[in-house]
């Protein structure tokens, strides 16, 4: 008898600690497991954090680029690079080559056409003076109703192989009657000399009486008398 119960004995305690071994195991594969799936969250959350951030770079830079567009469309190009580098750009007087076109029978299309149709008509033919300018490098400047200015001379000739002869004055404004397709010829006044060239910056402006903080305007532009001898005979 006592030989059975030592026996018995023993095998209870092989097998309790069989159950424990196995519990303790149960336990460390729930928390191998647990261990796992929690790397596999942190790496899922890493991964969405990361794209998150890609996507706040991605837009942080097209914001930057509309930004940039926005500013080189008032400034242009390397003037809006060095004012948002700098946050100025020193008033400056060089020699340039200037150009003053103006778009041969624009007032009295004014009179025949639909404002949409003049915005459309304007938009498609300075559209071919930027594309000439941009295409050489040059940058154009301010606009005058119908007349733009650039700081170029190989471009305009580009351009003006664009548009109708001089001639054809009479040709655009009876497209203008019949509610043809418009495109004027142009006169471009070409000037050598100094200019005055600078950014007017009024974004800086106090409230109004209403407490509203008004919105400033930022442009580049350039001045002097070379200038108005381009306007001349584009007049």
């Amino acid at each position: 008898n006592l030989w059975y119960l030592r026996n018995y004995r023993q095998r209870s305690m092989a097998e309790l600690r069989l159950r424990r071994r196995t519990v303790e195991l149960e336990l460390q594969r729930a928390e191998t497991e647990r261990e796992r799936a929690e790397a596999v969250r942190q790496h899922a959350e890493a991964e969405r954090q990361r794209q998150l951030a890609e996507g706040q770079r991605e837009e942080a830079e097209l914001q930057r680029q509309r930004a940039m567009q926005l500013l080189s469309s008032a400034l242009t190009g390397p003037v809006a690079e060095r004012y948002a580098r700098q946050g100025f750009v020193e008033p400056s007087t060089r020699h340039v080559v200037l150009l003053f076109c103006d778009a041969v029978g624009f007032s009295q299309s004014c009179e025949k056409m639909l404002p949409e149709r003049i915005v459309a008509a304007m938009r498609e033919f300075w559209l071919r003076f930027d594309d000439a300018c941009l295409s050489v490098g040059v940058e154009p400047l301010r606009a005058e109703g119908d007349a733009r200015i650039a700081i170029a001379l190989l471009a305009m000739l580009r351009f003006r192989r664009s548009l109708p002869p001089l001639g054809e004055a009479e040709g655009v404004l009876r497209k203008v009657r019949d509610g043809g397709y418009v495109m004027w010829p142009a006169r471009i006044g070409v000037t050598i000399g100094p200019v005055a060239a600078g950014v007017i910056d009024t974004s800086h402006v106090l409230p109004d009486a209403s407490g509203r903080t008004r919105a400033g305007r930022l442009w580049f532009d350039v001045w002097g008398d070379t200038l108005n001898v381009a306007a001349r005979p584009a007049q």
